[in-house]
């Protein structure tokens, strides 16, 4: 497979088994992620021409131990709104779609200054005709046709768009809602991803609650957690994605450990409340610490999905994270960093 770098760079040759490479700066690390304003919230006070990103990154800089942030390109799990211009796209679709300040750039910019990674919430279902109005979804089912693409080969296209504007900003993708994709519709998806930095990390989230390997495409496993209106993420079942990755970091095809080349590299993304977005911070630091702990001890690496209010951290779960990085901050001594030393409740 070839894909190209970006507009400035030369065609760059990426074979599947460059996986466990571009994973490997993963191991052992956590990071946190944030859903931040999109087109959406545009009547909201905070939305995504206001965000205060400087207050956000107020917070990510307390947290010394983290490897990445995770933001996101369109809007959660109803994908239809952006965080990125795409003026094309707007004057085809309806203009309140897309933000005019390109919000995601300035939030991937950030971290990066501070040398964390940055990784992509997209939503594989792309311009969803469950949210949006009828009158926008026949545009785009026009622009499909003009185009004379499927629908999932023009969110691939708009994929790929976001991907090449925005480059080397962006280490890593993790795709939702692509259970029943078929596989040519996942490689589209791989390849648009990679299309902006080859070497960025992949994941397709395919359903299902203990890591495996999803798609044939993924550098590392999706993490997701027995669903919230079916369990609590802090129930003991989800612990089961723990005990996976103890038992090797790499996945093969069935599901079982295998560290050749080629396999895929374990992940856990676990929210800190009820729900992605906002709810009840009841995950128990001991043992949510537990499971960090055992993760990254394995060389699996983990991403808490935290609650926003406002323009920070949701303050329950924001003194959470800096428990945590109080235990794996290098520079605090073993032990001061034991959970006995820690108070944050």
């Amino acid at each position: 497979m070839t894909v190209t770098a970006n507009a400035q760079d030369a065609e760059v040759d990426l074979p599947v088994e460059a996986r466990h490479v571009r994973a490997e700066p993963y191991m052992g690390t956590w990071g946190v992620r944030i859903l931040h304003p999109t087109a959406y919230d545009f009547n909201s006070s905070v939305n995504a021409e206001n965000f205060d990103i400087d207050a956000f990154m107020g917070q990510i800089d307390q947290l010394e131990s983290i490897s990445h942030v995770m933001i996101n390109i369109n809007r959660g799990h109803q994908g239809s709104w952006w965080s990125s211009p795409y003026p094309e796209m707007a004057e085809k679709l309806d203009p309140s779609l897309f933000p005019k300040r390109d919000l995601f750039a300035e939030l991937a910019d950030a971290p990066r200054a501070r040398g964390l990674k940055v990784l992509v919430y997209f939503n594989g279902s792309g311009f969803d005709g469950g949210y949006l109005p009828k009158e926008i979804m026949k545009k785009w089912k026009s622009h499909c046709k003009q185009e004379g693409m499927t629908h999932y080969q023009a969110v691939s296209n708009v994929l790929e768009y976001y991907s090449l504007k925005h480059g080397k900003r962006i280490d890593g993708w993790w795709i939702d809602r692509v259970g029943g994709r078929t596989d040519e519709q996942q490689k589209d998806f791989a390849e648009a991803v990679r299309a902006g930095y080859p070497m960025g990390i992949v994941t397709m989230n395919k359903g299902g609650s203990v890591p495996t390997q999803g798609t044939p495409y993924n550098d590392y496993t999706h993490g997701h957690p027995i669903p919230m209106n079916k369990e609590a993420p802090w129930l003991g079942t989800n612990v089961r994605m723990v005990e996976k990755i103890e038992s090797g970091p790499w996945i093969g095809a069935n599901n079982v450990p295998d560290d050749r080349e080629g396999t895929t590299f374990g992940f856990i993304f676990m929210p800190l409340q009820a729900k992605w977005r906002d709810g009840l911070a009841g995950h128990p630091n001991e043992q949510a610490l537990d499971w960090m702990t055992r993760t990254m001890e394995a060389d699996g690496f983990y991403c808490w999905a935290v609650a926003r209010e406002g323009n920070l951290f949701a303050a329950r779960q924001f003194k959470q994270l800096l428990y945590f990085d109080l235990h794996f901050d290098p520079r605090v001594p073993a032990e001061e960093a034991s959970p006995g030393k820690q108070t944050a409740q």
